[in-house]
């Protein structure tokens, strides 16, 4: 299938400055509330990432199996993750 990880969760390499934003109201509503609290949490906001998985299915049953599958197979994802 040629699914591969690259464990990277945060941008060590870049200043916060040099980060290209994305042009939605959100962030600019979240950079204000968590400017509040400092760089840090400016950085969580522009300088993280996350994984998502978007499970397509047929039917209730369908989706029950892959939803099960999926949190029977958590624990070993993160066994694999860095943190």
């Amino acid at each position: 299938m040629g699914i591969g990880f690259l464990e990277l969760g945060f941008q060590p390499k870049w200043r916060l400055e040099d980060v290209p934003g994305v042009p939605k109201v959100r962030y600019n509503i979240m950079q204000n509330h968590l400017g509040k609290f400092g760089s840090p949490a400016i950085e969580s906001l522009f300088m993280t990432c996350s994984v998502q998985v978007n499970l397509e299915f047929s039917s209730e049953a369908d989706m029950i199996n892959k939803m099960c599958a999926s949190i029977a197979l958590q624990p070993v994802r993160n066994s694999t993750s860095g943190s």
